[in-house]
């Protein structure tokens, strides 16, 4: 008596051709913004050199900024795909960068913590709730008085949360596991 059944579907022709146009249009959609990726990764590495942080601390592009690039950048290709299944690309692209970041942290002795920005931009550095809505990009604090753009007091609150991560990168860095005491860097002597 046979309790399953196996079966197969074969495309026609233009369901083959949808199919193909659909997967060939999220590879260059995931190569982009990789791509993307990859360039901020570089620049950061200039800032670094010539130490030209306009915040401070370098800059990264996450799901976020990417999906509210996408709808209005979308290629003629793009537009005949989901909006769902390019999104779905971006967020691969973003988990695939994630535990590349963490993969390498591991080879080099470091852990990856990545943070969770909620109420960061409702809150002042003093501890006092300043509700706003998104619109508005500038933060001013009734309580202290402090005038400062909205992200960089979210920057600021989220390096300093307890468990010492290390500005809007969520990387902290340690020696080992057992240890909570941030990695000194040293400048070279000229």
């Amino acid at each position: 008596m046979r309790k399953t059944y196996q079966f197969r579907a074969y495309p026609n022709k233009n369901s083959e051709v949808n199919s193909i146009r659909t997967l060939s249009t999220c590879r260059y959609l995931y190569n982009d913004s990789l791509a993307e990726i990859k360039r901020q990764a570089e620049l950061n590495r200039l800032k670094k050199i010539f130490d030209v942080f306009p915040w401070g601390k370098p800059e990264w592009i996450n799901y976020y900024d990417q999906a509210n690039c996408l709808s209005g950048s979308k290629t003629d290709f793009q537009n005949e795909v989901h909006s769902q299944v390019l999104q779905n690309v971006l967020k691969r692209v973003d988990r695939s960068f994630k535990n590349f970041t963490k993969s390498k942290a591991e080879c080099a002795g470091k852990i990856v913590e990545f943070v969770n920005p909620s109420g960061t931009s409702q809150t002042c550095i003093c501890g006092f709730s300043v509700p706003k809505d998104l619109s508005v990009r500038v933060h001013i604090c009734p309580s202290c008085g402090l005038v400062m753009g909205r992200d960089q007091v979210s920057a600021i609150l989220i390096e300093n949360r307890p468990g010492c991560t290390v500005g809007t990168t969520g990387i902290q860095d340690r020696q080992g596991l057992s240890s909570r005491e941030p990695m000194q860097r040293y400048a070279k002597a000229l």
